[in-house]
């Protein structure tokens, strides 16, 4: 008992470095964000015939902008949807695993279930994202290529929530500690930079990053 007690003690204190670094490298992911720059706002005034015919392919672009925004916009709160119940519920699960002693074993293991599922519906869920095509080939292929690595992402952070279960469930061998470690880990950073990608491509097209912030 002494031994597994020491186990679980030393696995909750790598989650509390680990959720620190996590939380880091969201901190970071926003600063850079918040740097980007705003889309230029056009300063002529107008006031002349040469002025006004130069203006007109400019309003139609301007018109075509604003459809590929809200279309990128439309496709990143979708996405953001998409990814929110699986992140809150990971979170929870190790934040539980971290107040075991408050919250008991049993509603740990419950909390680990309940992201696994969540999970696996976010690994689902994007098979039903479709890529705006009106942004052209270019971004759209870009877009599916990180929707394709958050699949991969979303998909190992389920398995670690498994091997965090058999963790719970009394299973504290240091190869179950360090599978759910490697997964974790990966997970994470393949998360961040999918995301990171589908951003960019949001604020190529003029969206801006308190437009990229979810209520």
């Amino acid at each position: 008992m002494a031994e597994y007690k020491n186990g679980f003690e030393n696995w909750k204190t790598w989650h509390k470095v680990a959720i620190g670094t996590v939380f880091g490298f969201i901190a970071l992911l926003m600063i850079l964000v918040s740097f980007a720059p705003e889309p230029e706002q056009s300063t002529d005034g107008g006031g002349s015939e040469i002025a006004i015919e130069q203006d007109e392919p400019a309003i139609t672009n301007t018109s075509a902008e604003a459809e590929k925004k809200a279309a990128i916009l439309q496709y990143w709160k979708s996405f953001a949807a998409n990814i929110m119940p699986c992140d809150e519920a990971n979170t929870a699960a190790i934040e539980g695993l971290q107040n075991t002693e408050a919250i008991g074993i049993y509603a740990a293991f419950d909390l680990a279930k309940t992201a696994e599922n969540r999970c696996a519906d976010t690994w689902l869920g994007f098979n039903k994202l479709e890529e705006p095509e009106i942004l052209g080939e270019a971004q759209t292929d870009i877009l599916e290529k990180a929707k394709k690595d958050c699949g991969v992402a979303y998909f190992t952070r389920k398995q670690s929530l498994e091997t965090l279960q058999k963790a719970i469930d009394g299973d504290m061998r240091p190869s179950v500690v360090q599978s759910y470690k490697e997964d974790s880990q990966f997970a994470q950073n393949g998360a961040l930079a999918c995301i990171a990608t589908v951003m960019s491509v949001a604020m190529e097209n003029g969206v801006t990053s308190d437009e990229l912030k979810l209520d």
